[in-house]
């Protein structure tokens, strides 16, 4: 009875551990929420947890992972709880909400062809359960795929069809990435006007849930709305607000990408080299030298 009793304090340890990982990422405070949710993992394996346990926490670490750009890791949670959902609890919302964030990592690591076969895998299984967030969600991401790779067309039929399944469930959210994106797809077409209405109807959306990361993203869009516009200084602004809401989120590819930007707009030798160098040691932070070969190497070869 003792050990019954150790065992059930320990257990109620780990669901405190485990309700507090969940809030740390739900604030995007990833670090934290990996150190709380593989302290809890553990002690359920320890003592046994059952399968619908573990393979929740093993998804939510696997999510917390992935923010931290622990690819391998986190995919490796992720198929852990993905088996555990598909085989022995047959949970196909589960197994549909794993499958799908393999896809995101896979996006993440500019894998396309594997985020595209995730995605395809998942969105049946969503509309199977009449899950319309996710069916959603897969469409929106088959969207950003397209866009990716220029398929303006394809890219704006999925955003324009994800958006009145948001608006039915009222997923604010959800909407106003897809107006954001709709707008992204109109900048890359010079179409500013649009660009700009998109991003204007997108912004208060955003502000309303809270959602900094795409309160900036749309501010970053009207600078480079403004930039294309020859206004270097109305982007320079929009650019440093985006800035500031990058760095309160901790963003390290936003962060690097918008000092580029400003990069691009500097006419003082030094400071210029100061955004260059920061950008760098920014994707560095998240192994991403690729980026840094890709726009800094070619643009600013003697500042870095």
């Amino acid at each position: 009875a003792r050990l019954e009793g150790v065992a059930g304090q320990e257990l109620q340890v780990a669901t405190l551990l485990e309700r507090a990982g969940k809030g740390f990422l739900g604030r995007s405070q990833s670090t934290k929420a990996v150190d709380n949710l593989s302290k809890a993992l553990t002690i359920y394996d320890q003592h046994q947890a059952d399968d619908a346990v573990l393979a929740r926490t093993h998804f939510e670490l696997g999510l917390a992972l992935g923010n931290t750009y622990e690819y391998i890791d986190a995919q490796e949670h992720v198929l852990h709880a993905l088996s555990l959902y598909r085989e022995k609890l047959g949970d196909i919302l589960g197994e549909a909400n794993c499958i799908r964030r393999l896809g995101d990592m896979a996006l993440q690591r500019s894998d396309r062809e594997a985020a595209r076969g995730s995605y395809q895998r998942a969105l049946p299984l969503y509309q199977k359960i009449g899950d319309i967030r996710g069916e959603a969600k897969c469409i929106v991401s088959l969207g950003d795929i397209a866009l990716r790779q220029s398929d303006h067309e394809a890219a704006r039929r999925g955003y324009e069809r994800a958006l009145p399944l948001y608006q039915k469930i009222g997923f604010l959210v959800g909407e106003a990435n897809c107006v954001k994106s709709l707008g992204d797809i109109a900048l890359q077409r010079k179409d500013y006007e649009s660009a700009r209405s998109s991003y204007e109807r997108a912004l208060p959306l955003y502000q309303k849930v809270g959602d900094a990361l795409g309160e900036a993203n749309c501010i970053e869009g009207l600078g480079n709305i403004a930039r294309s516009h020859g206004k270097p200084e109305e982007a320079r602004r929009h650019f440093e607000a985006a800035l500031s809401l990058f760095r309160r989120i901790g963003d390290p590819y936003s962060i690097g990408g918008t000092l580029h930007r400003l990069a691009e707009l500097e006419r003082d030798a030094r400071r210029r080299r100061q955004f260059v160098q920061e950008a760098a040691r920014f994707w560095r932070s998240i192994n991403r030298s690729d980026l840094i070969n890709e726009f800094l190497r070619p643009d600013f070869p003697d500042d870095l």
